[in-house]
């Protein structure tokens, strides 16, 4: 699997961060060092069956908003499976 810090040509990103969220006993321990060992900077959390929230969400939410205000980005790839980041994604461009 190729790193993701090296997705396009001549370009290299400084940090490459994995958010997720995992179901079972001890799995997240796991799903981290896999993360870690293919160059992502994990974010696994724990999702419990009696839970609503993951803490994913806010969590990424919380990091793109806090470096785009501090300006440490020249560009920033945001993969996401569906549309609540949008509003994320609008206020980071506009900043």
């Amino acid at each position: 699997m190729p790193n993701p810090a090296n997705r396009a040509p001549n370009t290299r990103a400084s940090r490459a961060n994995y958010y997720t969220a995992t179901r079972g006993n001890g799995t997240d321990v796991e799903v981290k060092e896999a993360l870690w060992q293919i160059g992502f900077d994990p974010h696994v959390f724990s999702k419990q069956k009696t839970a609503k929230s993951k803490g994913v969400d806010i969590t990424l939410t919380r990091d793109v908003l806090s470096h785009a205000f501090r300006g440490n980005y020249d560009i920033a790839v945001l993969y996401a499976g569906d549309k609540d980041y949008v509003p994320l994604v609008e206020e980071v461009k506009r900043r």
